[in-house]
């Protein structure tokens, strides 16, 4: 029977990593021991959204659909999504409320209704990120034009 085996050991993530440090040097020859905690889910970064796909709507509109990451679907602090569109001639984002959004789907769908300009092109970004984590760290993202 042959075993693969990871160096170190693999296990199942823990919420909350604690590590011991022992530092030397020649002022302190015996050593100082220094502990720090990490909350291991607020340092995970999701993968981007996968299979985002737009479709022009009559009036104005567009719809566009994505899909949650398969590993990231039962991440158990759960994910936030930071969804926000662009026109080609804007520089300011427009945010899309995602409050309302039922977070059990592993799929989600929203229409833009009416939109500045018709036929011109739009910059939508999809980025997810850990329950926990902080929202200055919002960098991984899906992106359609």
């Amino acid at each position: 029977m042959l075993m693969k085996t990871t160096h170190p050991p693999y296990r199942k993530p823990m919420k909350k990593l604690l590590y011991l440090f022992n530092a030397t040097n020649a002022l302190e020859p015996t050593g100082s021991i220094m502990t720090t905690q990490i909350d291991h889910y607020a340092v995970v970064k999701p993968g981007p959204a996968t299979s985002l796909q737009t479709e022009g709507l009559p009036n104005n509109g567009l719809k566009f659909s994505y899909e949650i990451p398969r590993q990231m679907r039962h991440f158990p602090s759960g994910l936030i999504q930071d969804i926000k569109f662009r026109n080609q001639w804007d520089e300011e984002w427009t945010r899309v409320d995602t409050s309302a959004w039922d977070l059990e789907n592993n799929s989600f769908s929203h229409e833009l209704e009416d939109l500045e300009y018709a036929w011109t092109n739009y910059t939508i970004q999809v980025k997810m990120l850990s329950g926990k984590a902080m929202f200055t760290n919002l960098n991984i993202r899906s992106e359609v034009y």
